[in-house]
C-alpha cells in the first residue's frame, strides 16, 4: 500500500513499520528525499511535518543578524545562566566592538576570518592581550546558543586563536608605604574596610559583602562568603566569583577586636557588616573614590585598590609561605594564578636570592 506525488511519497514496509519520504532543501541547499519511519502511518507522517516544520524555520534564521540574536540571547539566556559581573563585561564588549563590526551582518554568513579579524585588530591589541581573549569569549558564548538553537550549524568561534595572554608584572606599595597609607586610612571612615583588604587580601567586592554572621570572634575566623557588585548604578549582593572564593581566613587578634568594636559602635547586630546610611550595600565606587583621596593624602604612589590584594600576596611571598596556603587565602582556583598574577618578588627578595647562590 503506497501513495506518491511529486517529492513526496509514503509506503508500508514488509516489517509492518510505515516510512514517508520528502523531497526537502539541505543545509546548502540542495533538494534531496528524507525518510520518516513510524509505527502507524499517522506517525509517520507527523514525523515528516515535524522535521519540514524545523527546515522552515531553520531557512527563515539565516535572515537574522547577529545584533538580532544577541538580544534575543541577552533577553532569555543570560539572565538564566550568567552572572551579573558577566553579563555587563559581555555587554560593554559587545557593544563597543563586536556589534560595531558584525552586528549587522547575517549569523549564516559570519566567519572564523571576520572573527579572527575582530579579535586580532589594533582596537583590541594591548600590551597583555586580555581585550582579545574577552572579545572572543564574548561573541563566542553569543554563538555557541546560537549553534545549540539551530541558527547555525556550528559556531565560527570555535577554534579562533586570540592574541597572546601575557599577565604584566605589577609593583605594589612596601611595608613602610602601606603603613603610611593605613595611618591616614585612620581618619576615613573607611578605615576598617582597608585594614581588612590589607591584612586578609580580600577582593574589594567581597570586603563589603561581609555580614556580621560571618566573623567567629573567639575563633577569630572571617568567613568569605558573598560579595557586592555593580548592577548598572546600584550596588547588590551576590555571589562569589568562584567556588574557591568562599574561604575561611584567620584574623589577628588586633583585627578581630577592632571588628568587635566596630560593630557595637554603630550597634549593628546582623546583615552587612559595612553599609550606607540606609542599611543599603556600599558603591565599590564609593569605596574607590574614598581611597583615591587617602592615597593623595597620604602621598604614597597612585596604585589602584585592587592593588592591595597584590600587596597581601608579596608579603605572604617574603614570608615563604607555601604556594597553596597563598591560593586558599586569595581565594583562586588554581595556584597557577597565584604564581603568575600576585605573587610579585622584591627587589630585595631577588637581591637575598643572588646572594644565597655566592
Amino acid at each position: 500500500m503506497s501513495s506518491r506525488n511529486y517529492g513526496f511519497g509514503i509506503s508500508k514496509r514488509k516489517d509492518g513499520r510505515w516510512v514517508a519520504r520528502k523531497m526537502l532543501p539541505d543545509d546548502y541547499e540542495n533538494k534531496k528525499y528524507y525518510s520518516f519511519y513510524g509505527k502507524t502511518r499517522k506517525e509517520a507522517i507527523d514525523k515528516m511535518n515535524e522535521a519540514e516544520k524545523r527546515r522552515k524555520l531553520k531557512l527563515k534564521s539565516k535572515d537574522i543578524s547577529l545584533r538580532d540574536y544577541y538580544n534575543i540571547w541577552l533577553k532569555e539566556v543570560a539572565p538564566v545562566r550568567l552572572k551579573v559581573t558577566t553579563i555587563n563585561q559581555r555587554k560593554d564588549y559587545f557593544n563597543r566592538f563586536i556589534l560595531p563590526n558584525l552586528g549587522d551582518k547575517k549569523l549564516s554568513k559570519i566567519t572564523r576570518q571576520d572573527i579572527r579579524h575582530l579579535v586580532m585588530s589594533e582596537e583590541l591589541n594591548s600590551s597583555t592581550g586580555r581585550k582579545s581573549k574577552i572579545c572572543l569569549d564574548s561573541i563566542s558564548t553569543v554563538l555557541n546558543y546560537a549553534e545549540k538553537d539551530n541558527y547555525i550549524a556550528r559556531n565560527p568561534a570555535r577554534g579562533v586563536e586570540y592574541r597572546p595572554y601575557t599577565p604584566k608584572q605589577t609593583e605594589c606599595w612596601s611595608f613602610d608605604e602601606m603603613a603610611k597609607f593605613l595611618k591616614v586610612a585612620e581618619k576615613s571612615n573607611y578605615y576598617p574596610i582597608y585594614r581588612l583588604l590589607a591584612e586578609c587580601g580580600l577582593r574589594k567586592g567581597e570586603v563589603l559583602g561581609i555580614e556580621v554572621k560571618n566573623i567567629d570572634y573567639l575563633n577569630r575566623v572571617l568567613e568569605v562568603a558573598q560579595q557586592v557588585i555593580m548592577d548598572g548604578s546600584k550596588p547588590i549582593l551576590s555571589s562569589l566569583k568562584t567556588v574557591k572564593s568562599k574561604r575561611l581566613i584567620p584574623l589577628r587578634d588586633e583585627t578581630a577586636k577592632m571588628l568587635e568594636k566596630y560593630v557595637q559602635e554603630k550597634h549593628i547586630s546582623e546583615g552587612l557588616l559595612f553599609r550606607t546610611r540606609n542599611n543599603t550595600p556600599i558603591s565599590p565606587r564609593n569605596l574607590s573614590r574614598d581611597y583615591a583621596k587617602v592615597v593623595k593624602d597620604a602621598g604614597v604612589k597612585n596604585y589602584s585598590i585592587h592593588k592591595m590584594r597584590h600587596y597581601f600576596a608579596t608579603r605572604l611571598n617574603e614570608k615563604e609561605v607555601d604556594l597553596k596556603t597563598a591560593q586558599e587565602l586569595m581565594g583562586h582556583t588554581s595556584a597557577a594564578t597565584t604564581m603568575n598574577y600576585y605573587q610579585h618578588s622584591s627587589l630585595d627578595l631577588k637581591r637575598m636570592a643572588i646572594e644565597r647562590v655566592v
